[in-house]
């Protein structure tokens, strides 16, 4: 293969791995439907340096420059990290809130438990007493 076959897939894969996507893509890639990519390091976008020598690399006319909008993208790359973060941020919420709920309602049932137990010991106290009662009433009987 010859050393301009080499230096063009380089430069293909420099522009790809580097590159960012172009907001008008070239006419070729148009025409293709292509993603456009290109790089500060050559003047033809990547699917124009990895068709050849013989491929123009055409672009239409500009209304903002390829610096803007990368800026653009950017932005738009913070904005949807944001988004993310905010996202994660809500889920890491509800699973506390989730488990704020559990933990009340197992006071709740402990609580309960606890009512139950305690109405439990009144009632054998109440068994009690009226049985001592019953009791105390019978020895008067016996003992007149």
């Amino acid at each position: 293969m010859s050393s301009s076959g080499v230096s063009s897939r380089k430069l293909h894969q420099l522009i790809e791995d580097e590159g960012f996507k172009s907001f008008l893509p070239c006419v070729r890639c148009t025409r293709l439907r292509h993603a456009c990519i290109r790089s500060d390091r050559s003047k033809s976008c990547s699917c124009c340096v990895r068709a050849g020598r013989g491929i123009k690399c055409e672009m239409p006319e500009r209304t903002f420059t390829d610096s803007e909008w990368r800026r653009l993208v950017r932005a738009q790359d913070e904005v949807a990290e944001k988004c993310r973060e905010a996202l994660a941020a809500v889920m890491r919420l509800d699973r506390q809130e989730a488990l704020l709920k559990k933990y009340a309602g197992d006071f709740i049932a402990r609580k309960y438990d606890e009512v139950a137990q305690l109405e439990e010991l009144e009632r054998r106290e109440k068994e009690e007493i009226e049985r001592l009662e019953k009791e105390r009433v019978e020895c008067r009987y016996w003992v007149r």
